[in-house]
């Protein structure tokens, strides 16, 4: 391990530590499926994107350093623009997306792990929206597996166009999967979506009486 990393690790450890929990005690985060985290290879996280308080969601959760796939103008959010800027996050400039598929492609063959939206954005009512297939692209040009996520409460807790709230978030881990080389991407992303979907079910069927 150089230094560099070390010195990563370090902070992460110390970050992650701190975040899980404050995230605990604030919105009783929910850690489900974390088993599935537990690869000796790299990967690819992806999943639905709920509110501001995904990527504390996910730091919270992997206990090995995350690398975000995020557009420009989330790096200028307060104290979670910081925090992607620590670990090396993956800026998406609009219309140049596959310059950053390329760069987390490279992050993923060097030991990262990366984390990525496909949704592209925030939802605006909680559901999750059509998924865009760079996961896709990604998965196939590393040739590694995705660990599909389900976030849920992000939204009630702090979505789009509303104001912090205490309310309780989960998270649910589903098995790695890989997509078959032989299907069109588009038939692939459709079939993730579902599997993301079928997550978030569960975690609804699960939920208790939030506060």
């Amino acid at each position: 391990m150089s230094p560099k990393e070390f010195i990563q690790n370090t902070y992460y450890f110390l970050i992650r530590s701190t975040l899980k929990a404050w995230m605990r005690v604030l919105f009783k985060l929910d850690m489900c499926g974390l088993e599935n985290l537990n690869l000796k290879t790299n990967f690819i996280l992806a999943g639905n994107h709920t509110g501001f308080l995904d990527a504390l969601v996910i730091i919270s959760s992997v206990n090995r350093p995350v690398r975000f796939l995020v557009s420009e103008e989330i790096l200028n959010w307060p104290f979670i623009g910081l925090l992607l800027r620590i670990f090396g996050e993956i800026s998406v400039k609009s219309g140049n997306g596959m310059k950053a598929i390329e760069e987390a492609t490279q992050a993923l063959l060097n030991g990262g792990i990366v984390c990525i939206f496909p949704e592209g954005k925030l939802t605006v009512d909680g559901s999750i929206g059509k998924f865009k297939k760079g996961v896709v692209v990604l998965q196939k040009e590393s040739h590694l597996p995705v660990i599909p996520f389900a976030i849920d409460g992000g939204f009630e807790a702090w979505g789009w166009q509303s104001s912090l709230k205490l309310r309780k978030i989960s998270v649910k881990f589903g098995s790695p999967i890989t997509f078959d080389a032989k299907l069109e991407d588009d038939e692939c992303i459709n079939q993730f979506r579902e599997r993301v979907l079928c997550l978030k079910k569960e975690l609804e069927e699960k939920k208790g009486t939030n506060y």
